[in-house]
């Protein structure tokens, strides 16, 4: 290689690879963990033009990873997206009715072994409702929940566990997130295990012996969780990672549907779940905002800041670009049910005029105080090519 050729190769992937990284670095031999990363960071890379030579490039990297025995030998079939050209990638999001039915798998496989199904459901319950991310769930100690009138569960720095950036650090409120029978038996495992615990709140949250205070092992937590996911399912790529996508759109879509009637569509099957009725949606918004609202709660981008804050990201731009998946969706919800302007450039290509002389025209509409004659909305752009025969069966849907 050249300088400027190894330059090149890395200028392909830097920005999305620091991006992935500020979640977390995944330990050496950490077969899932390598896999969620490359996966994320192939999905930075997917919508751009040079996706393909991306991806060698990722590919690449992770080899040199290997060879420095950084990273573990991986298979790139099992990676989701990772074995395409780089034309798309559709991460996976964990549906409310495959969690609970992985919730069932769980207690059905360990039979007897009465606390080992009860901590895995936990833990999955925490990745799906909390979004937290796995070395979070691993180390999390007795102290990290705060039981009372509003139980609420603390991430943050331990002596065994720095997290990756400040915005990491974080208090979740498990009374609005959790159902009260999830709540309740998160709190009664808790207070069990801070009696037997002798006050050493210090002391990890979940271990399979009341003596034991080392981290669960993958094979014993997550490997469980992880075939339990794919058994719901019936998809080989789901990791447990991907419940905290899961928690990421299904929280910002219940509080943009507690505010926002357009985003209710009754065609889609899993809006039909009592996660998404309107009392829920309204719960949800209601509790999490109590605190940080002077009242109004009005939908926006206020909302993925929130989300963004309890995932513990540094920006909503790592939430929205990596994490969720359902943007295509939401506006085309938005360009049915509200009066939406198009862009200048749109509009003034509709019009067949200067994009300078819509500008001037919507200021004078503005000034007059009236309703827009030249705004140009998508629901009229819709409605004037419903009138066209190559465009009548799509009406104003």
């Amino acid at each position: 290689y050249q300088p400027s050729s190894i330059y090149g190769e890395i200028n392909r992937i830097w920005r999305a690879v620091l991006t992935v990284e500020s979640e977390g670095c995944p330990e050496p031999n950490d077969i899932n963990g390598w896999g969620v990363f490359l996966s994320s960071a192939f999905f930075q890379l997917a919508s751009r033009k040079t996706a393909f030579k991306a991806v060698a490039t990722l590919k690449s990297f992770h080899k040199f990873l290997v060879q420095e025995q950084l990273a573990p030998e991986l298979n790139y079939k099992e990676i989701e997206g990772f074995d395409t050209t780089g034309e798309s990638f559709d991460p996976n999001i964990v549906t409310p009715r495959e969690y609970r039915q992985a919730q069932l798998y769980i207690s059905a496989k360990f039979g007897e072994d009465a606390r080992r199904a009860n901590i895995c459901k936990m833990i999955t319950m925490l990745g799906f409702r909390c979004g937290l991310r796995r070395e979070e769930v691993r180390f999390l100690e007795i102290r990290s929940i705060e039981p009372g009138e509003r139980p609420v569960l603390v991430v943050e720095d331990t002596p065994r566990r720095t997290l990756k950036t400040a915005s990491g650090n974080r208090r979740i409120p498990l009374y609005v997130l959790l159902e009260p029978e999830e709540l309740d038996d998160l709190i009664s495992y808790t207070k069990e295990r801070r009696a037997k615990a002798r006050g050493q709140t210090q002391r990890l949250l979940f271990v399979l012996d009341d003596d034991a205070d080392e981290p669960l092992t993958d094979w014993k937590l997550f490997e469980p969780i992880q075939e339990a996911l794919r058994a719901a399912s019936g998809d080989r790529h789901l990791v447990f990672h991907h419940l905290r996508h899961a928690f990421v759109n299904w929280l910002l879509i219940r509080l943009l549907m507690s505010q926002s009637p357009c985003f209710r569509d009754s065609r889609i099957s899993v809006f039909k779940d009592e996660m998404f009725s309107p009392a829920t949606c309204a719960r949800i918004r209601s509790g999490i905002y109590q605190e940080r609202t002077g009242g109004a709660m009005d939908p926006g981008a206020r909302d993925i800041y929130v989300v963004a804050l309890l995932v513990g990201h540094s920006s909503p731009a790592i939430t929205l670009k990596s994490y969720f998946h359902l943007a295509d969706w939401l506006v085309s919800r938005l360009s049915q049910d509200s009066d939406v302007l198009l862009p200048q450039q749109v509009a003034a290509a509709f019009l067949g005029i200067s994009q300078s002389k819509i500008s001037i025209l919507r200021q004078s509409d503005r000034k007059a105080a009236s309703n827009s004659k030249h705004g140009i909305s998508i629901e009229q752009l819709n409605t004037y090519l419903a009138k066209d025969s190559v465009f009548s069966e799509l009406s104003a849907d």
